[in-house]
């Protein structure tokens, strides 16, 4: 049971979610769960406003032990035990040779190999000073070719006749930042209808559009700090996609699933994916 301090400030912490402003909402609801650690809709908006994948998971666990049906929940907890499975040894990792043999009391065991042994590097014939001499001239050769290419195109450059070649000075066009979708934070409303939220934490106007790529449509225009809902399809797969005339920026597209009767807050950052 709630007090009414308590209960004022979990629906600050939900409105706070809903608006886009997890800081803000991390800071209220962890206060919230900290008085009140038995309430789910608590946990499950911390869930929400925390960034961490172990916080979230930590949360979603409090969640489900209070909750065990709420569904949002398992569903997010599935998707982030997927993201923290660990990962298989990249290539070109050493692996240990295992071998099944039966026990004593027939049961399987394994056991490891040693290492197979590598051959040994055949001899090499004794190097003359003719060789060394001949090694020295190729590579003095090699940079003085190396030299004067890295003279003529810093001459190309700075005259101006480097464009013509396709050599330009790296500092000219430095690479653009991506703007993207950070993961969306959804929580369920009192209607059947799915509704996205763009934030845009960007400090440049945007352009939300929507579409596969090659064939967007144009949905929206933010600017800096801005917010606006859409409607989206119930738990359909839907691909949206952002720009901006700011040539310092680069866009990306992402996407989204809104579920059934949820509403997704979906902040635009830099550097985001």
């Amino acid at each position: 049971m709630l007090n009414s301090m308590t209960d004022e400030m979990l629906k600050q912490g939900i409105r706070a979610v809903r608006a886009g402003n997890r800081r803000e909402a991390r800071r209220i609801l962890a206060r919230v769960v900290q008085d009140a650690p038995d309430n789910a809709t608590a946990w499950w908006y911390l869930a929400l406003a925390v960034d961490e994948a172990e916080r979230k998971a930590a949360c979603l666990d409090r969640v489900l032990k209070l909750r065990p049906d709420h569904e949002e929940a398992q569903r997010m907890k599935a998707a982030l035990q997927r993201r923290l499975a660990r990962p298989t040894p990249a290539q070109g990792v050493e692996r240990p040779m295992l071998e099944a043999a039966p026990d004593d009391d027939g049961t399987l065991s394994t056991r490891e190999l040693p290492a197979p042994d590598l051959p040994a590097s055949p001899p090499q014939p004794p190097r003359s000073e003719t060789d060394d001499a001949r090694d020295v001239t190729v590579a003095a050769i090699a940079v003085g070719v190396a030299l004067l290419a890295i003279v003529g195109s810093i001459i190309l450059v700075v005259s101006g006749s480097g464009e013509i070649l396709g050599l330009t000075d790296p500092s000219v066009e430095p690479t653009a930042i991506p703007i993207g979708f950070d993961i969306p934070a959804c929580s369920v409303t009192d209607n059947a209808n799915s509704t996205i939220v763009f934030v845009n934490n960007t400090s440049v106007t945007l352009d939300v559009l929507t579409g596969p790529q090659g064939n967007t449509s144009y949905l929206m225009t933010l600017a800096p700090g801005e917010q606006e809902s859409t409607e989206a399809l119930p738990g359909l797969s839907t691909r949206y996609a952002v720009e901006t005339a700011d040539t310092r920026f680069g866009g990306t597209g992402a996407s989204i699933e809104v579920p059934g009767g949820n509403l997704c807050i979906v902040p635009i950052g830099e550097g985001s994916r």
